[in-house]
């Protein structure tokens, strides 16, 4: 028995509804296919399979990116107060695009004065980068407050991503911008923020830690370093990591203990 690769996908489209980016999927839609549909299909033909339930899931990638200013339009007219921005390259075509919701701009002044930014991977046909702001609000709990999509994330993206967060919430005293140690982000804080602080997240660190000093058991000893109140004790700590790994007082001083040390730091 034979069929095409459209009527598979529109036979098997309710079972992979949710499907998601992992690549064991073909070899998921071969088994259905046998299983429920009692047709004997290749692993190639499987993917096809699967980009044609993928584009009537999702549309077309390309339809997607021409949509962003009519969804845009739309979210500010259903969302008052919510802030968009697109950008094209000389040649017309997407640059970046930020989107914050009035609901998160609006519940940003009762968070902490804390901004931490992140960015992640897009696996998806043209790539990119999305990046994120969350800040922490009285529970203690992640509060979003922007994303955006950039081609790279390089000097140019994170600065328009700072630029674009200065405009669209108001400024707080004592703000404090957290993320990961990526050259890029220091650089459009000090451009766009110059008065604000900066700070490297400790799970990121912890994490550049361990792949530089390896097979290493040093949580407990950086953390205590971390969340010293006192210099003294802190070098207590940080001593003590010493004996762990001699040179390892040289890396975290070159990040700047005032960076993610409560001992160090000002604020």
């Amino acid at each position: 028995m034979q069929a095409s690769s459209t009527v598979i996908g529109n036979c098997l489209i309710y079972d992979f509804r949710f499907m998601s980016t992992d690549r064991s999927i073909p070899k998921e839609i071969v088994h259905k296919a046998h299983t429920n549909l009692g047709v004997n299909i290749s692993y190639q033909k499987a993917w096809r399979v699967k980009e044609h339930m993928v584009k009537i899931l999702h549309d077309d990638k390309v339809e997607s990116y021409a949509l962003i200013p009519r969804f845009f339009d739309k979210l500010v007219e259903s969302n008052p107060s919510t802030c968009t921005a697109l950008e094209m390259d000389d040649s017309g075509h997407f640059k970046f695009c930020f989107m914050a919701f009035g609901a998160s701009i609006e519940g940003w002044k009762y968070c902490r004065t804390i901004i931490s930014v992140d960015g992640t991977f897009l696996k998806c046909k043209f790539g990119g980068i999305l990046l994120a702001a969350s800040s922490q609000d009285g529970n203690n709990q992640i509060f979003p407050l922007a994303f955006v999509i950039v081609d790279f994330e390089n000097d140019a993206s994170w600065t328009w991503f700072f630029e674009k967060i200065r405009s669209s919430f108001s400024e707080r005293a004592n703000l404090v911008i957290v993320s990961d140690r990526h050259l890029s982000i220091p650089k459009g804080v000090l451009r766009v923020f110059p008065d604000v602080k900066y700070c490297v997240c400790t799970k990121h660190l912890l994490s550049n830690l361990k792949l530089h000093f390896k097979d290493l058991l040093l949580d407990k000893y950086f953390f205590n370093c971390a969340y010293a109140y006192t210099v003294e004790e802190f070098e207590y700590h940080i001593r003590r990591m010493e004996f762990v790994c001699s040179n390892i007082r040289d890396y975290l001083s070159s990040v700047g203990f005032e960076k993610w040390s409560q001992a160090y730091s000002c604020g």
